[in-house]
């Protein structure tokens, strides 16, 4: 497991991303869109030591912010299965199949000010539906520690 050294206070910080298959336009469904977005709320509120109440639901994914405190033992964990539980639980809401979820949610842990102010601003942005920040784009294409599929 790769260390990091922690810049930002007050517990575990981590972006996601949940992009839906094939990254078709499913969540512009104002109707599905709404359920999703309760969805989120509602599951987010079970877990205890997460916070998750920065979120985005565009198009064709999920966005979020997620915040665990320091109390809990394995963070990496505790997020996969909130993750997953709410992949499945909006899977049954879906009607149009079994395939409307990638195969695993991007992941990122924040360890720096300045990326958790650019991950922030970028879900602003997605919110007013304005473009990705470059900075986020910056981040992506570094292949350092603590983004892609469920890395540490």
């Amino acid at each position: 497991m790769v260390q990091h050294k922690n810049e930002v206070p007050g517990g575990v910080y981590f972006f996601v991303s949940l992009e839906a298959k094939g990254k078709a336009p499913v969540f512009r469904d104002a109707f599905f869109k709404t359920k999703v977005e309760r969805r989120w709320t509602a599951l987010t509120a079970t877990y205890p030591y997460t916070t998750a109440n920065e979120f985005v639901v565009n198009d064709n994914a999920v966005h979020a912010m997620v915040i665990l405190t320091a109390d809990v033992q394995d963070p990496q964990a505790q997020l996969e299965e909130m993750l997953k539980s709410f992949q499945q639980v909006v899977l049954e809401d879906w009607k149009q199949g079994a395939e409307l979820w990638n195969p695993l949610p991007k992941i990122r842990r924040i360890t720096k000010k300045d990326e958790l102010s650019s991950l922030r601003d970028f879900i602003v942005q997605k919110m007013l539906g304005g473009k990705e920040l470059s900075r986020l784009e910056e981040l992506d294409d570094e292949e350092d520690e603590g983004y892609g599929p469920y890395e540490n």
